[in-house]
């Protein structure tokens, strides 16, 4: 996973919400992004997160927010 993950996380809810990213909360308010990236990073299975009103499950090959 080669892109931002917060980055990615943020836009999907915003698509999610028909919302512009900048209209949501911060993401590291909920989860500390720099250690989620890390984990990430380091070949976690998964991650798994509440962001606004949605489930954030992140893993080292696929974001999903439900």
């Amino acid at each position: 996973m080669t892109e931002n993950i917060a980055t990615t996380i943020v836009e999907t809810v915003a698509a999610n919400e028909n919302v512009e990213p900048t209209d949501l909360p911060p993401l590291h308010y909920w989860i500390d992004t720099d250690a989620l990236a890390r984990v990430v990073e380091t070949g976690a299975t998964r991650v798994e997160f509440e962001y606004v009103r949605y489930t954030v499950v992140v893993s080292n090959t696929e974001i999903t927010v439900q």
